[in-house]
């Protein structure tokens, strides 16, 4: 049964006519990409089959719901002048589906189409968060820097661990080519004006205020040969997010042995068996499992290495999971969406920082409440639009609280949180080794 989006698609197409030829445009392109699957243009949601016959059974996904939700809607309709003489009202879905059709029209279907639809709600997230509806050479490097910077995730930026790969991302937007396919049909909205030659300018602007980079080395991937390779970007940002989930785990368990070892040898009068017994007693708390021994001379021992190993470890790993998150891209991201402030400005990630540094590791740098007051300076005398309504030390302090804090465990999840960790860990080394 169809879904009032597929209805109102279908009308919408139809409204000049079952014969329009804006219609029948749709469908050729969209059967050209199609041939080897089920999915309708009338829906939202493509599934589409890659082109090359060595990967025929891999698949993209083309998803165009988001285009219906009001934070990328920058306009309510499109008007479009179809061969001179059809005038036609698209809906922004219906209209990023036509263009999407348009920009692929000679490809082969790979991911590359993913990436390219994912620039595409870059672009109407940009815009409607710059409240314009076009892209022009005014704002053409703020663009770029957001490429470079962050990806669209749950219709909104998130910033990146790395820069991404010219060849599989930026490379994809020639604004020069949307520009000319949007004026041919009287279309002025999305993209303006933009020749090579101010594409280039504002990309290799961007790229040296971003990564210190000309455009020419950014092409041919700079310092490191991985840049240019999306395969290496990938590697590199699973070797980053491993190390963000398990390093507070692992200098917590280091220290808590360490401290642990200090603990059984204070004991003194115990044999060499009963401490390796109780040392094991460590290992086992840490990786959430416990086997007491038969023995009830020992076993009392044991309950309390046990319960010191806990307390150790909670003591510890709730320290070093504030310290090593206060930097994090997601804390940093949720920090400045409770302050009010853009979450892809870099003075916006350079400010929250600086508060996490004075706070936590040096506090003599630099007057705290003296880095609030100049930031709020900064972000009021850019605030055109008024909504801007400041913020003091104390708020600042609470929020970053209450993002830090939600990372800490509580002591009565300690050994139910140690054994998800090892578990967690074994299975992604199995699975990597599978594979």
């Amino acid at each position: 049964m169809e879904n009032k989006l597929d209805i109102q698609l279908r009308k919408e197409l139809a409204a000049n006519g079952p014969d329009s030829s804006f219609y029948k445009r749709c469908i050729s392109l969209f059967q050209c990409i199609n041939l080897k699957s089920d999915s309708r243009f009338e829906e939202d949601v493509w599934v589409v089959q890659f082109s090359n016959e060595h990967y025929n059974t891999s698949k993209v996904v083309l998803d165009f719901t988001v285009f219906n939700q009001a934070e990328l809607e920058i306009v309510q309709s499109v008007r479009v002048l179809w061969d001179n003489k059809e005038e036609i009202n698209l809906s922004p879905v219906l209209f990023v589906k036509w263009l999407f059709l348009e920009l692929v029209s000679e490809r082969s279907v790979d991911y590359r189409f993913v990436w390219l639809l994912d620039l595409l709600k870059s672009l109407f997230l940009f815009l409607k968060e710059q409240n314009t509806d076009v892209l022009g050479e005014h704002n053409l490097a703020d663009f770029y820097s957001v490429l470079l910077t962050h990806d669209f995730e749950k219709n909104r930026f998130v910033r990146r661990r790395s820069t991404p790969a010219y060849k599989s991302r930026i490379h994809l937007l020639d604004f020069t080519t949307i520009y000319l396919l949007l004026a041919r049909h009287h279309t002025n909205v999305l993209v303006g004006k933009i020749n090579v030659d101010e594409q280039n300018y504002a990309l290799n602007e961007a790229c040296l205020n971003q990564t210190g980079m000309t455009l020419t080395d950014y092409k041919a991937g700079g310092t490191f040969d991985f840049l240019g390779l999306d395969i290496g970007r990938h590697y590199v940002d699973y070797c980053a997010e491993f190390f963000e989930t398990y390093i507070t785990f692992a200098i917590a368990a280091r220290k808590t042995i360490s401290v642990m070892k200090n603990f059984i040898d204070d004991f003194g009068d115990i044999s060499r068996t009963t401490e390796v017994r109780l040392k094991r007693i460590v290992i086992m708390t840490l990786q959430g499992e416990l086997y007491l021994s038969q023995d009830e001379s020992i076993r009392e021992r044991e309950l309390i290495v046990r319960d010191e190993t806990l307390k150790i470890f909670h003591l510890i790993y709730n320290r070093h999971v504030v310290q090593t998150n206060a930097y994090s891209l997601d804390v940093l991201n949720s920090v400045a969406a409770d302050l009010g402030l853009m979450e892809y400005r870099l003075d916006t990630h350079e400010f929250i920082r600086s508060m996490m540094y004075t706070r936590f590791f040096e506090t003599e740098v630099k007057s705290r409440e003296r880095i609030c007051v100049e930031y709020n300076s900064v972000v009021a005398a850019g605030d055109f639009s008024g909504h801007f309504a400041g913020f003091q030390l104390h708020q600042v302090d609470e929020v970053c609280d209450k993002h830090l804090n939600s990372l800490t465990i509580e002591f009565c999840d300690v050994s139910a949180f140690c054994k998800h960790t090892i578990e967690t860990y074994v299975n992604s080394s199995n699975k990597k080794k599978k594979t």
